[in-house]
């Protein structure tokens, strides 16, 4: 049970509106034995809406999402960066795949030039005619 003061608090309004509220019937009280009214928290916020529970919850809500997004925004920022991080990796590996690629295509060309290469045979000298020598000609044979 809340005491117009009380009542004034979780509303927002003066005590003299509250009051007004109880006299006018709008809303209902009771008083205790010191003559004070006692208004039940139920009643009350049937009719006036809670100011400050209000402003405090949607201050922890605000709050609470401002958390939330405050985490949301690390982990995406983690998550940007191992991803940033293995774009890193994934380009180095491909640059030395490349660079390993071109190495072994140089040595495929020379490899292939040196199992291709056939030189020129050069004409070996030519063979001069010996002068048939006498032996030769009377009897058909070479000299031994």
């Amino acid at each position: 049970m809340l005491t117009l003061a009380n009542a004034a608090k979780e509303t927002g309004l003066t005590r003299s509106a509250i009051f007004k509220a109880i006299k006018k019937g709008t809303l209902s009280a009771t008083k205790d034995a010191k003559g004070h009214f006692q208004i039940d928290p139920a009643e009350l916020f049937r009719v006036y809406k809670p100011v400050n529970k209000e402003a405090s919850t949607s201050e922890q809500q605000e709050t609470t999402k401002e958390a939330r997004e405050t985490a949301e925004n690390r982990d995406l920022l983690i998550r940007l960066d191992m991803a940033n991080q293995l774009l890193r990796q994934v380009e180095s590996e491909r640059d030395d795949l490349r660079r390993r690629l071109d190495e072994e295509a140089t040595e495929r060309r020379k490899l292939t030039a040196l199992l291709t290469h056939q030189p020129e045979k050069k004409p070996k000298a030519e063979q001069i005619p010996q002068k048939s020598g006498l032996l030769e000609k009377l009897f058909g044979k070479k000299k031994p």
